[in-house]
C-alpha cells in the first residue's frame, strides 16, 4: 500500500496512544498518522499515465494497428502507404514505450527521496514525461523522412 509523509500528531492525557494502550495523566504521547498527500496522488497520476503510454504503445510495436485517422503516427506519408505505416508506428511505439517506462521508474524512485517538495516532484516527473514524448516524437519524423528516402531510392 502507498502511503503518504508521515505526520507526528499529539494526543491529550486519557486519548488512547498508537500502542492501544492510554497516555498517562499529566503526559502527551505522540503517533504517527499517515496522510494521504498530494505527493501520492501525484504518483498515482503519473503511474497510471505511464501505463496509458505503454499500453498505447504496444500494439503499434506488434504492427496490430492498420492504417487509420484515429490511433498511431498519422501523417500523410503513413497514411498513403501501408509499409511506411507499419515500420513507422514501430519505430514511434518503441519511444512511446520507453516514455512510458521512464515516467514510471522516475515518479516511483523520487517519490521516495526524503523531503522532496511536491512542486519539484511534479515538476521533474512532468519534464520527464513530456520531454520523453517529444524527444520520441521528433526522433519518429526523422525516422519517416529515413524510410521514406529508402523507399524513393529503391524505386528508382
Amino acid at each position: 500500500m502507498l502511503a503518504g509523509p508521515v505526520l507526528p500528531v499529539r494526543l491529550n492525557s486519557g486519548t488512547p496512544a498508537f500502542d492501544g494502550h492510554d497516555c498517562p495523566p499529566a503526559h502527551q504521547c505522540e503517533r504517527q498518522v499517515i496522510v494521504t498527500a498530494p505527493m501520492t496522488l501525484l504518483l498515482m497520476l503519473f503511474l497510471v499515465s505511464g501505463a496509458i503510454l505503454i499500453g498505447i504503445s504496444l500494439p503499434l510495436i506488434q504492427g496490430r494497428v492498420r492504417p487509420n485517422r484515429w490511433y498511431g503516427f498519422r501523417v500523410g506519408r503513413t497514411l498513403e502507404d501501408p509499409k511506411v505505416w507499419y515500420l513507422v508506428n514501430s519505430y514511434s511505439g518503441w519511444r512511446l514505450l520507453a516514455s512510458g517506462v521512464a515516467e514510471i521508474v522516475v515518479a516511483t524512485a523520487l517519490y521516495f527521496v526524503p523531503d522532496l517538495d511536491v512542486d519539484v516532484y511534479a515538476s521533474i516527473v512532468g519534464v520527464v514525461a513530456v520531454a520523453g514524448v517529444m524527444i520520441g516524437l521528433v526522433q519518429s519524423f526523422r525516422y519517416l523522412h529515413q524510410v521514406t528516402k529508402e523507399r524513393e531510392a529503391a524505386t528508382r
